[in-house]
């Protein structure tokens, strides 16, 4: 057995905020100041983001039915209607009156609910034109081709070592990429080496992109790209591996929709998928693993290294989804002649309170 480094083990936890017990909560980081403080992006991609839905007709019985799951389901809510004090007091619930109708985010929004009445036709108009608006350009989370004292404070490793293993990398940055190098080895029962931000002191706000690009130049072996939407140390991580061809630059990309939502390797297939609205950390690993028990079929135990020049967000957001539950036909007829996604949802012309509950779980499952 190798002889395991407990300076190395304590030195990574005091990097990351971490203690035993408490240390999944993200308060001990920030009093220790071991967050990272992102000051290189737009500042509202570092901002709390949650999804948009806009609710028109949200004081009927299905609307504000709607409106409180959409908001136990970590929504921001934009609610249009005529009696706000039949909705829930919520710093997440937007008060708009049907007058006001212009100044919803319809370009924003990820969900869209029409309930009982005809919504303005210029929201219809304004949501295609955003959909024919050309692609948004790519945005950096991480620029290694130029480093600075502040990026070197982000990005700190993460090996087996955390588990008795006695694996060691570390980033280094050179004038045009970082390296992301070192020895892994299966010692110990370990094999594993990564490099990891520390938590955002605010979430970073991907919602309107597709995935990550990665820049890389490998050395044949297959890594791991791992996000965090949570200021837990040990909590899910969602998981993409993507193989190197040996010292070649090569571009990868990565779709959100395709993370794998992980915890120690095995896959959790109760987990929602990725908040691409909340992203807290992000991290690259080489390891023997793979999934659920199964090896890495590329992984070599020794030396590795990764160069790195950059990490972009790109693509431009899935439309938004639109779900007309007993809207005037003329405004469906309308809205089905835009081409938009979405659903007509059937009404009955009178509805008790179980059939408004078990509509509004229909609506919300539309949504999805």
């Amino acid at each position: 057995m190798a002889t395991w480094a407990f300076d190395r083990f304590v030195s990574t936890l005091r990097y990351f905020g971490v203690f035993p017990v408490i240390g999944d909560f993200g308060w001990v980081q920030k009093l220790m100041g071991t967050q990272a403080k992102v000051d290189w992006m737009e500042p509202s991609l570092a901002q709390t983001a949650r999804p948009i839905a806009l609710v028109w007709g949200a004081c009927g019985d299905v609307g504000r039915r709607v409106v409180r799951l959409l908001l136990q389901r970590n929504y921001q809510v934009w609610a249009l209607g005529v009696d706000r004090a039949r909705l829930p007091a919520d710093p997440q619930l937007h008060w708009l009156t049907l007058e006001q109708w212009a100044e919803a985010p319809i370009e924003q929004a990820a969900a869209i609910l029409i309930f009982g009445a005809a919504a303005p036709e210029a929201w219809v108009d304004r949501a295609a034109q955003s959909t024919r608006a050309p692609q948004r350009s790519p945005q950096m989370v991480c620029d290694f081709r130029q480093p600075s004292p502040e990026l070197a404070q982000v990005w700190g490793a993460i090996d087996d070592v955390v588990m008795g293993g006695v694996s060691s990398s570390d980033l280094r940055l050179f004038n045009g990429y970082g390296l992301f190098a070192g020895n892994v080895s299966t010692d110990n029962s370990g094999g594993f080496a990564s490099i990891r931000t520390r938590n955002f002191q605010e979430p970073i706000n991907l919602s309107a992109f597709e995935g990550l690009e990665l820049r890389i130049k490998g050395d044949g072996q297959r890594y791991k790209l791992i996000l965090r939407a949570e200021s837990r140390w040990d909590g899910i991580g969602y998981c993409a591996s993507f193989d190197t061809v040996y010292n070649i630059w090569q571009t990868v990309r990565i779709p959100f929709r395709t993370l794998r939502p992980v915890f120690r390797a095995r896959t959790l297939t109760d987990a929602p998928g990725f908040d691409a609205g909340a992203l807290r950390a992000v991290q690259l690993m080489l390891s023997k693993f793979e999934y659920d028990g199964d090896l890495n079929p590329k992984f070599k135990a020794g030396g590795f290294s990764l160069a790195i020049e950059t990490i972009t967000a790109y693509g431009q957001a899935t439309p938004s989804r639109w779900i007309l539950c007993g809207a005037a036909p003329e405004f469906v007829d309308y809205w089905q002649g835009s081409g938009l996604n979405g659903q007509v949802l059937a009404t009955p012309e009178s509805i008790d309170p179980a059939q408004a509950e078990q509509l509004a779980q229909t609506c919300l499952q539309a949504v999805d």
